[in-house]
């Protein structure tokens, strides 16, 4: 019964990874696709310059495919691993 929604919401995340490899990969590298998160690999004074053009692709690509007014919500959690990733705060970089 998932399929459907799990599936969109995959390759949705790939659709913005793909955009995004393009718009910021001299500065921010993507490791990894893991179902509704893309974990990007790059060094800590670059945080600020990403943050914005990724919420951006995240938020508006879906909306473009899908043809829908509907708001897409994205988060970012940074950390020096993935075990201890907290949620981005502007200025807590």
């Amino acid at each position: 019964m998932n399929f459907p929604i799990q599936s969109t919401a995959s390759d949705l995340t790939l659709l913005s990874a793909i955009q995004l490899h393009h718009s910021i990969r001299d500065i921010a590298k993507i490791l990894i696709l893991v179902h509704d998160s893309i974990l990007f690999e790059l060094p800590k004074e670059n945080v600020k310059l990403v943050v914005a053009p990724i919420l951006h692709t995240m938020q508006t690509l879906p909306g473009k495919y899908l043809k829908t007014d509907m708001p897409f919500i994205a988060d970012i959690e940074i950390g020096t691993n993935w075990g201890n990733l907290e949620k981005y705060k502007e200025g807590k970089e």
